[in-house]
């Protein structure tokens, strides 16, 4: 189990609001957090700066998450509670919500133990600045997942100081969807399309590429 029981932190992330008492199945959580269905749907949440309707979305899916923890696999756990993690933390960022996306991080933090793993001699080139998120360090390095955004998290506390301070905000901020014409909320969307059709077509040619490959070995 990589997770602490679900009481322990799920209110700090997900708060009790009727907005997000929507009811989503095991089988419809594990196609919506798959490949390639996630990373569609959270481009087009940001192509179109839609990141109010996403977080809502996020945190939608995430308490079904921590409902279904027991009935998922470990490796599940892995990969679905740090991508709803990251885009979790990414709308806040993208909405200026500082201090929430600061609290939100150090639950995060204290109470996961998500990881990436890094070779043993990667450690020294990142220099001090890595060891606050090591894990284990025996042969490969297990690193907390966080650190991979943790320069987010440095901006974010440089703003949140400069906002304390009283100095002018000056140009911190995020450009917001008002700022988007319906024309260019629309070329965007077309963009994508394009963009995933593309990459589509990429993904078959190399399939075909290697089951020619494949043919020519075994002839």
């Amino acid at each position: 189990m990589t997770l602490p029981p679900i009481a322990s932190f799920e209110g700090m992330l997900v708060p009790a609001s009727s907005a997000i008492r929507q009811h989503v199945s095991l089988d419809r959580l594990r196609y919506l957090l798959g490949y390639p269905v996630w990373g569609i749907a959270q481009q087009f949440a940001v192509q179109t700066r839609s990141y109010e309707e996403w977080l809502r979305f996020v945190r939608v899916l995430l308490r079904a998450a921590f409902i279904y923890q027991p009935q998922l696999t470990e490796a599940e756990q892995r990969s679905f509670f740090p991508l709803l993690f990251y885009s979790l933390l990414t709308m806040l960022d993208k909405l200026d919500r500082w201090e929430e996306y600061l609290a939100c991080w150090q639950t995060i933090r204290e109470h996961t133990s998500f990881y990436s793993v890094y070779a043993s001699d990667a450690v020294p080139r990142h220099g001090e600045r890595i060891r606050p998120f090591i894990l284990s360090n025996r042969g490969a390095v297990r690193v907390h997942f966080l650190y991979g955004i943790s320069h987010r998290k440095r901006v974010i506390e440089r703003k949140v100081a400069k906002k304390l301070s009283g100095r002018p905000l000056g140009n911190v901020f995020h450009a917001s969807q008002d700022e988007l014409t319906p024309d260019e909320i629309h070329r965007r969307i077309v963009w994508l399309i394009e963009f995933l059709r593309h990459r589509q077509r990429s993904a078959e040619e190399w399939r075909e590429f290697w089951r020619t490959r494949q043919h020519h070995r075994s002839a």
